[in-house]
């Protein structure tokens, strides 16, 4: 994780560090977060719809991966805002990147929960797809 390091540097430098880097890390995770959520809902979506099995795995995933977004609003966007702030004051350093690093190990293990349950779902499925394909191989032995 990379919070340890910022709360290894020196406050004013990590702020510095912080205005740099920050906002560009934003940008290029979000987007992949956001496919990740946009795929879960559309694979959840044609799991229910189609009544296959891992259906609730996926749901339970998705939920997982939008969990991350919910803690955006709930904590981040307003942290993040506020050491980007050039008034931040870096004696408040330590203690918001102790709330931040609490914060980021829940997003954090909500992503890997997401990518277990999903390979549940995809195991589940693909028990069921084995199945329908040895009774259609017994079948056609029969024929």
């Amino acid at each position: 994780m990379v919070v340890p390091a910022w709360r290894a540097m020196e406050p004013a430098a990590f702020l510095h560090h912080f205005a740099v880097y920050g906002p560009v890390t934003g940008a290029t995770v979000f987007p992949f977060a956001v496919a990740a959520v946009l795929l879960l809902a559309i694979t959840t979506y044609s799991a229910v719809k189609r009544h296959r099995p891992g259906r609730l795995a996926w749901a339970l995933a998705t939920l997982c991966m939008a969990g991350t977004f919910v803690l955006l609003p709930l904590y981040f966007v307003d942290a993040n805002l506020a050491m980007l702030d050039p008034g931040f004051p870096p004696q408040a350093v330590s203690a918001e990147l102790t709330d931040w690093y609490r914060w980021n190990w829940v997003r954090a293990g909500l992503g890997p929960a997401s990518t277990a349950l999903a390979c549940t779902a995809l195991t589940a499925s693909r028990g069921q797809n084995a199945t329908h394909r040895g009774e259609a191989d017994h079948g056609l032995g029969n024929s």
